[in-house]
């Protein structure tokens, strides 16, 4: 018989198929590898150019399948003449990765309006295709029509809703904009196969003690954008092995590009709702941080993590116990807490890695987007609107964690700050004055004052660490000059700084150029739990050297360093030399200067 020429490579991943022809029927048509007609002959809808890339990272792969060995680039070679001969590839040389890439644009503007008119008019003109070109282009990427697939993921936003909030099917379509609750009722029966009351109670038995092989608390801290290089899981029939498959071509990419060096994570994003979507509907993107400068290699995307607060949940075990840590997070913390979900997706980054740690010793960080829940922010919100235009700094922080003696009862502490002016850098070096420093000390204490009589006559308890209060409560000891609760401490739990070699708080805003008050109170403040931030004083010692007593000891702060191994208080005589010229303080001063030259 005669062979078909075509037909000795998998038609889909290009692979020698190592056939005897001579021993099938005329009729039979073999076209696939083992792999693909397991997995689906279509596998990962990327481009052909990804397809070669892939092959060249793993030629041992290819060796081990074929017997023929081959160097990466020779690989690649021989799959960019092959691969555009054989069905999947033919005659889609210049559109299927072009087609691809248009269609994931259009995921990520669906996922980012899932509830504005999200009509194939709108959608099609946003590529530059026709509606019916777009919906079929759209189908054989995504293997769902287009209205299937948005309704079924605004539909599991609903459902995940629903399970990790108090909130009612009004209240909750009014928030969405829903066309109406009798036909959002029909739709989530039909697809959950569950009416909605039925949906909460089974998720809400699932887990009756709540139990979680942890119990973790997180700290709240403000992030900034992370810029990673990414490859994207969704379709797939063999979850485990193409996910491990992704992350072999990840730390290829990583080790390639030196990245480890240069200080990156390892970083995975679900673009799904736990609990709700299947797994063979679930997407991922597993990625690695990048810096802004490196042009990533065809195949991979490149994602920009948003920016803003996130409660971070730091966990110690086995990959496969994050599911539990998921359910104690969604279904116990988050409730209770005075925080509700944001939009942007929950992350992972991964601390150290299987291949060279110990599975128990696994260490992952999970980031959960959050804001403050709208009740728990209107005192906080009369506090900042009360006090702008007055102090630089108002963090609300817990302080509950305290002993007794520390906190005086009181869970919340308002923390105050008032910067310095440009004037005062002047003042200092030419004539050693520090009035303006003592004014603004004593202007922070009387707002402190104030903000305690406020809270008082709100009904609360409060109290203000200002110089007059801190006497009248014996809190401050003068023959040892230690107060009860610093300052400097409620300012470290509020994440906000670090303590420099200098034994001041320093800001990346102010640097050292500010003074600090706190009110403690009992009041239902939304208070947020923060890391405390490690010192970013590094090797610098210009304030030690400046200081002209020799009081500063050039020790870096920590947990386990006290003020006495930092300074001798006795010794230092407030020149305010090591406030001025810290670094960091400089920096603030020139960039206030290049605001007022521009007004």
């Amino acid at each position: 018989m005669k062979t078909n020429t075509e037909s000795k490579y998998c038609q889909t991943c290009g692979i020698p198929l190592d056939i005897d022809y001579d021993n099938f029927g005329l009729d039979t048509s073999v076209e696939y590898c083992d792999y693909c007609l397991k997995n689906g002959v279509k596998g990962y809808d990327f481009s052909m150019d990804y397809l070669i890339y892939l092959w060249g990272l793993f030629p041992e792969e290819y060796y081990k399948e074929t017997g023929i060995r081959y160097t990466s680039s020779e690989l690649r070679s021989v799959m960019s003449k092959r691969l555009p001969e054989i069905k999947r590839w033919k005659q889609k040389i210049n559109t299927a990765h072009v087609l691809y890439e248009l269609v994931m644009r259009i995921q990520e503007y669906i996922n980012s309006h899932l509830f504005d008119d999200l009509g194939s008019d709108k959608l099609s003109q946003k590529v530059g295709m026709s509606k019916y070109h777009f919906r079929r282009i759209f189908k054989t990427v995504c293997g769902e029509n287009i209205g299937r697939y948005v309704q079924r993921l605004r539909l599991e936003y609903i459902a995940f809703k629903l399970i990790t909030t108090n909130l009612s099917v009004s209240e909750l379509l009014s928030q969405l904009d829903y066309q109406n609750k009798h036909s959002f009722s029909r739709a989530f029966k039909n697809y959950f196969n569950c009416s909605v009351v039925e949906f909460r109670k089974i998720h809400a038995q699932a887990d009756p003690e709540g139990k979680c092989p942890v119990r973790l608390e997180p700290c709240v801290k403000k992030i900034p954008g992370v810029r990673i290089a990414y490859l994207k899981l969704e379709k797939t029939n063999n979850v485990k092995y193409d996910f491990a498959m992704l992350w072999k071509q990840l730390l290829k990419f990583s080790e390639d590009y030196k990245l480890s060096a240069r200080g990156s994570k390892y970083v995975s994003l679900t673009l799904d709702y736990p609990f709700v979507t299947s797994e063979l509907q679930s997407r991922f993107m597993i990625g690695v941080t990048i810096p802004s400068s490196l042009d990533v290699p065809r195949g991979f995307g490149v994602y920009e993590i948003a920016s803003g607060e996130y409660a971070l949940f730091h966990f110690k075990g086995l990959y496969h116990e994050l599911n539990r840590v998921y359910r104690h997070i969604y279904f116990d913390w988050l409730p209770s807490s005075v925080y509700a979900l944001r939009e942007p997706f929950t992350f992972e980054v991964y601390l150290n890695t299987p291949k060279k740690t110990p599975v128990s010793e696994l260490m992952t960080d999970i980031y959960i987007p959050v804001s403050l829940k709208e009740k728990w922010t209107y005192l906080n919100q009369t506090i900042e609107e009360w006090l702008s235009g007055k102090v630089n700094i108002v963090r609300f922080v817990d302080i509950s964690a305290l002993d007794f003696r520390q906190n005086r009862g009181m869970p919340c502490a308002v923390l105050l700050g008032i910067a310095m002016s440009p004037k005062f850098i002047d003042s200092v070096d030419a004539c050693m004055d520090e009035d303006e420093y003592v004014r603004i000390e004593h202007e922070v204490g009387m707002m402190a004052d104030e903000l305690a009589l406020w809270l008082v006559d709100k009904g609360y308890k409060a109290i203000s660490q200002s110089d007059r209060g801190m006497l009248e409560e014996k809190a401050f000891d003068a023959a040892t000059k230690t107060s009860v609760l610093p300052h400097k401490t409620i300012a470290m739990l509020s994440g906000s700084g670090w303590i420099g070699k200098n034994n001041l708080f320093v800001t990346s805003e102010y640097g050292a150029a500010q003074c600090l008050g706190s009110v403690l109170t009992n009041a239902p403040l939304a208070v947020i739990k923060h890391e405390i931030v490690a010192s970013k004083c590094g090797k610098c010692v210009v304030c030690v050297q400046l200081c002209p007593k020799k009081a500063l000891k050039g020790r870096a702060w920590s947990q386990r360093v006290s003020r006495d191994d930092m300074i001798d208080v006795y010794e230092c005589v407030t020149c305010l030399k090591c406030l001025i010229h810290c670094p960091v303080t400089q920096m603030y001063f020139m960039n206030l200067r290049k605001v007022c030259v521009r007004l």
